[in-house]
């Protein structure tokens, strides 16, 4: 089914498109992976698939002109990509290069045994999860910000340009850049709770999307910087990232 996926690729002729379809084959082999990962002899199983993807995934990209690059040169699934050097099929968008990963990326894991206390709908269980999850390597958590709902979006043109694909992709470079807390009150951050904010909005757009113009942020500290009303009672140190946030805003273009 993969494999199928990624034939058909050869007959999109939109770039965005083509990339959101990229995401979604992506997402497929990271499923596998995160489901299997747990198997005995994983990757002497998944090395007898994983040419047969490999091959259609050269072959169909090089249409669009594609190359082969080292997988921790690509700018996309960082957290498993950084590990290999080996060379995967990718394409170029704008500065950035997006690869369709490697069946045979798959690392054994043993299986972590489920806690029925943890469970979203108890102050002990929410807090389960929060202690769980922190314990995720930084890169990992910040790959499962990208999801396909947005890169949808984006493919389809159902977002400002502002929020392109540069967008998509560096929110993980600048949520593991800010540790995965808010640049506003300093608190970690679970991912329905996040947003990344655009510090100046008004540079241009090779400019605007770049990670040093992002900042991850929670949602409502987002909303307070998007607003004029006065928090100063949140203290001193959250008071003035806020109002340095605000001037950021409003500042001209040099």
């Amino acid at each position: 089914m993969i494999r199928k996926d990624i034939v058909a690729l050869k007959k999109e002729k939109d770039k965005k498109r083509l990339i959101h379809k990229i995401n979604l084959i992506n997402s497929k082999i990271k499923g596998l992976h995160n489901y299997y990962e747990c198997a005995t002899y994983v990757n002497v199983i998944f090395n007898r698939y994983a040419r047969h993807i490999y091959d259609a995934a050269y072959w169909t990209l090089r249409r669009h002109g594609g190359k082969l690059m080292p997988a921790n040169k690509v700018d996309n699934l960082r957290s498993v990509h950084q590990s290999y050097t080996t060379k995967i099929p990718s394409i170029r968008y704008g500065e950035m290069t997006i690869g369709i990963t490697h069946l045979f990326f798959v690392k054994y894991t043993t299986t972590r045994l489920k806690n029925q206390k943890e469970t979203p709908y108890s102050s002990e269980g929410r807090k389960l999860h929060e202690r769980r999850t922190g314990k995720i390597p930084l890169l990992k958590r910040a790959d499962e910000l990208l999801n396909t709902t947005l890169s949808e979006r984006i493919a389809y043109g159902q977002t400002r340009s502002l929020y392109n694909f540069e967008y998509f992709l560096n929110r993980a470079y600048t949520f593991n850049r800010d540790k995965g807390k808010c640049r506003v009150c300093g608190e970690k951050i679970e991912g329905f709770n996040l947003t990344t904010h655009h510090i100046n909005p008004r540079l241009p757009t090779d400019k605007v999307n770049k990670v040093s113009n992002l900042a991850t942020l929670h949602i409502q500290c987002h909303s307070k910087i998007h607003n004029d009303k006065d928090y100063s009672k949140l203290g001193i140190k959250v008071w003035k990232k806020i109002l340095n946030f605000r001037e950021k805003l409003t500042e001209e273009v040099k």
